[in-house]
């Protein structure tokens, strides 16, 4: 159902012309909804595909926005303003292409935002306009961000309690995650964010919470979006890294925010060459970054299965030259933090609470966001520093500055379960590392090109 100004949005802006600002950057409103609310305007607010989607732009100045339009419509545009009646407003112009189920997919990015500022904005096309709603920029020199992975967000055509329920719940942990973090500026999202990668109604399901209206979420490919396409109907990453047979679903993409580059990976894909070109471009581009936070899927360094995957070889690797300080990952549905490893060695114990200028990376998955599981497995990896048992940790919060980086896990209610500190007194940031003898990756990147090119034959 298309609405020119939704009812969420009118709510929004009267919350925020009432609220107290005392400062020019005012607090999110309160995204809470009751589960029979949730039901009633489920047709209206969930089952459509009119919902944007926020992503981050190249770097903090930026903002992207995704949404679906009717075949023919024309002049895809975000308007922002930083007043709440969208007074003295900049128009963004943007772009369309065929998308699914006969939609046109539109495209807008917005540049030359300040920061830690709040802005106000609709979206749509000529005759069909969104809002307003609202999102806040942030402080580039010191930011926090959310991490989640295993959305698993479902959709039945002829059960559309299915996906209306599976939403409310993810909506009920992205809400608790920004009560308790207001001053979070994005979401990272470790793939899977859907069940079958093919169905309209998964993303549509997805994008119904409120909080995604003012949160923008950069996602990584996981192997059930990779089932079918659809997600890249529904994105809108900067930077994409020209990648040779880039499968049809997404491909890796690089972002700063103040004194981080965030690299995402494309792991379904097992063009080891192609990885490794892309994180030496993206490095090679952001000489100055004091932290490198990478990407995927795939449970690499895994803290649930005693073996080496696939996946494990192609990027640990990478992870080493590049010289990522953080790799996030999802896959196993079990939270697990390793030690900070390089060369398949530890070179930094993670058992306490912090470290400082540690050398390798350091690699933490979650427990799927709301299909967790609870692990009661003992067995501990020799490379993972902590586990959580009997219990879940399905998101995590990021606190990122100059000099250090904390990590925080929390359960679905926002109990913390794990904490750690990372401390650089050393921030001249290192240039990405050449073998310095017979380069024995070469063997990985024959294989992964063998891969590949069966994978963009079928895919």
């Amino acid at each position: 159902m298309f609405k020119r100004i939704s009812a969420l949005g009118c709510c929004l802006v009267l919350l925020l012309c009432f609220a107290p600002f005392a400062s020019a950057r005012p607090a999110l409103p309160d995204f809470t909804v009751s589960r029979d609310e949730w039901n009633a305007n489920w047709e209206e607010t969930g089952d459509v595909n009119t919902n944007v989607c926020l992503t981050p732009g190249a770097d903090e100045t930026q903002l992207r926005f995704t949404w679906h339009a009717p075949l023919g419509a024309q002049n895809p545009a975000v308007t922002l303003s930083k007043n709440p009646d969208m007074s003295a407003p900049v128009v963004f112009a943007g772009t369309a292409a065929p998308a699914d189920e006969g939609f046109l997919a539109c495209r807008v990015a917005a540049t030359g935002l300040e920061p830690d500022t709040a802005y106000y904005y609709t979206y749509g096309t000529d005759g069909l306009t969104y809002g307003p709603y609202f999102f806040r920029t942030v402080q580039p020199e010191t930011f926090k961000f959310l991490f989640v992975n295993d959305i698993h967000q479902g959709y039945d055509a002829n059960n559309m309690a299915y996906g209306r329920d599976t939403s409310f719940k993810i909506h009920s942990v992205l809400n608790t995650a920004l009560q308790n973090n207001p001053d979070a500026g994005f979401l990272l999202s470790g793939g899977d964010q859907i069940r079958s990668g093919y169905v309209p109604g998964e993303w549509n399901a997805l994008l119904a919470s409120p909080v995604l209206r003012s949160l923008p979420v950069a996602f990584a490919v996981g192997n059930h979006d990779k089932s079918g396409d659809m997600m890249r109907n529904y994105v809108n990453n900067p930077n994409e890294f020209d990648f040779r047979m880039a499968s049809a679903t997404g491909r890796d993409y690089w972002f700063r925010y103040g004194s981080a580059l965030f690299l995402v990976f494309d792991s379904t894909n097992g063009n080891a060459s192609e990885h490794l070109r892309f994180a030496k471009d993206a490095v090679g581009k952001n000489p100055d970054a004091v932290w490198r936070i990478g990407m995927l899927h795939h449970d690499i360094m895994t803290p649930a299965y005693p073996v080496i995957l696939p996946a494990h070889v192609v990027f640990t690797e990478i992870a080493d030259r590049a010289g990522l300080d953080v790799m996030l990952r999802g896959h196993s549905h079990i939270y697990g933090r390793s030690h900070f490893m390089k060369n398949g060695l530890i070179t930094g114990f993670g058992f306490s609470d912090s470290i400082t200028d540690p050398e390798g990376t350091m690699y933490i998955s979650m427990n799927a966001l709301q299909n967790e599981t609870v692990s009661d497995f003992r067995f501990q990896n020799l490379w993972t520093a902590k586990r959580v048992y009997g219990t879940a940790a399905v998101y995590s919060t990021f606190e990122v500055s100059a000099d250090r980086l904390v990590f925080k896990a929390f359960s679905p209610a926002g109990e913390l379960r794990d904490s750690f500190t990372v401390i650089k007194t050393k921030t001249q940031a290192k240039p990405f590392e050449e073998p310095a003898g017979p380069d024995l990756y070469k063997i990985v990147e024959v294989l992964g090109l063998v891969y590949a090119l069966f994978d963009f034959v079928i895919d």
